[in-house]
């Protein structure tokens, strides 16, 4: 449609009949980001009615914006070509395209990670429109655009926009040491839902609540992460404070636009981090009118999570405090699982990952007999000391006076006995211009226990006892 001046004219309509036609040419304007013109920006439903979809089925308020429609037309024009099948959730959640490998200045290449992993796909040169329109999820809440929004909506949609995870972050469910029970319940409540939806049917229904609980840097919120990245849903991770407003009536409005967009978006997934801040027992002494309105919003809200989304949006929230949670929230949870403190097997796992790739001279041996010198350590224990052995072979590049030429020509700290050993120092190599020749010791189990020797763990048994009584109470163990 793209003239020989390179102007954007107005689409045509999309045919009635036979495979649907999206005629929009001037890919090269799109390539250089140019906007569209104002009479283009949203497409009705009236102007590109067809047989072949129904946009109403998706959720939609009769529009298509500029942004969707050019989707459509990315999509329709991609047939015949490999494309990325992991890199494209960041369009519309659309299924069959690489966006992250397109370039303006090449083709629609494969990048080389999407071809390393086998993530792509081919697009038959006669794949019907129809088909690939089944493939696109639109994922932005109704109405289309805040262009239809008053100025306060658009404000409190613009404010929970943020609080969508684009980005998936790496955090695999191999990833999370130990915690079977908790992973396999999660499971159960964010996989099959999607995938195998034929599972639910009669009165089996999938979970709508899970609230984990447990001392602090046990793994609940790296727990929500695998999900984020391991769930074929819209994720939205929310701080209580992000629902928190200084203006009287806004918060509970930002409770209703949070899952209103999580409906909107399903399937989708409510994280709730430190959900005693914000659902706190009612009745007490200090309680505001502001508290007791948001935490009436949010019951009101979990309590039609299941009913108006046939449970496609799930609500996951975690705090440390479970007692301090309102009875009426708590009970709002399907399932309350205990997040406790690593075992042995678990420990002994983190030091591992932790450690990484960081040269060591550790053997299998030494991992298990340093797990039992961090019993009581939480996962975040274990990560902070780690990270303070990692910094052991600085400090003895700091004081050493000895340094010996390794076989790759750089230096090494060593004992004053070690043949082949200089006396000098980092400051003196460093003056010479040789800062770049020194290298660092690989890391050994006795850096390990220099450093265990002085740490401590931060949950105390007072804390465990309170968490073990609540699970005899109310919850089930998640280990």
């Amino acid at each position: 449609m793209g003239g020989s001046n390179g102007t954007l004219r107005s689409p045509a309509r999309i045919q009635k009949t036979g495979a649907a036609k999206l005629v929009h040419r001037n890919r090269q304007r799109w390539r250089r980001g140019g906007e569209p013109r104002e009479y283009s920006d949203y497409i009705t439903e009236r102007r590109y009615r067809s047989n072949l979809f129904d946009v109403a089925d998706k959720n939609r308020d009769g529009m298509l914006d500029f942004e969707e429609f050019l989707t459509l037309h990315f999509i329709y024009n991609q047939r015949g070509y490999t494309s990325c099948k992991d890199c494209s959730v960041v369009l519309l959640g659309i299924h069959f395209v690489c966006v992250k490998c397109y370039d303006a200045g090449k083709d629609y290449d494969l990048c080389c990670k999407c071809y390393g992993n086998k993530s792509y796909s081919h697009l038959d040169d006669h794949t019907d429109f129809r088909d690939i329109y089944s493939l696109l999820e639109l994922r932005k809440p109704k109405p289309a655009s805040a262009a239809y929004l008053d100025p306060d909506q658009a404000k409190l949609m613009a404010g929970l926009n943020s609080a969508i995870i684009r980005e998936k972050p790496n955090v695999k469910w191999n990833d999370v040491a130990g915690l079977e029970s908790a992973k396999q319940a999660l499971q159960e409540a964010v996989m099959l839902p999607v995938k195998f939806l034929q599972f639910f049917v009669g009165k089996r229904r999938p979970w709508r609540a899970f609230l984990l609980y447990g001392p602090p840097g046990t793994g609940k919120s790296f727990l929500a992460k695998a999900i984020a990245t391991e769930a074929d849903s819209t994720f939205f991770s929310i701080s209580s404070s992000d629902l928190l407003s200084k203006w009287m009536g806004e918060s509970g409005k930002l409770v209703s636009k949070l899952f209103q967009m999580a409906r909107d978006s399903a399937p989708s997934i409510i994280f709730i981090d430190e959900i005693d801040f914000l659902g706190d027992q009612r009745g007490e002494g200090n309680e505001s009118e502001t508290s007791r309105r948001i935490k009436t919003e949010v019951l009101v809200q979990m309590q039609g999570v299941g009913r108006h989304t046939d449970g496609k949006v799930l609500v996951l929230a975690a705090t440390n405090t479970p007692y301090a949670l309102d009875q009426a929230i708590r009970r709002r949870f399907d399932r309350r699982i205990y997040i406790p403190l690593p075992d042995l097997k678990a420990r002994q796992h983190m030091l591992k990952v932790h450690l990484g790739d960081t040269p060591h001279n550790l053997t299998e041996s030494d991992f298990k007999s340093l797990a039992p010198k961090t019993e009581d350590f939480s996962g975040s224990d274990i990560a902070v000391c780690v990270n303070d052995v990692l910094f052991e072979p600085v400090r003895k590049a700091q004081h050493a006076t000895y340094f010996v030429k390794t076989p790759g020509g750089l230096l090494m700290p060593c004992e004053p006995k070690q043949p082949g050993a200089v006396q000098t120092t980092m400051q003196e190599l460093a003056a010479k211009g040789l800062a770049s020749k020194i290298t660092l010791p690989p890391i050994t189990k006795m850096d390990f226990d220099k450093v265990l020797a002085r740490q401590r763990p931060t949950v105390s048994k007072a804390d465990l006892e309170v968490h073990e009584r609540f699970t005899k109470e109310f919850g089930e163990a998640g280990r």
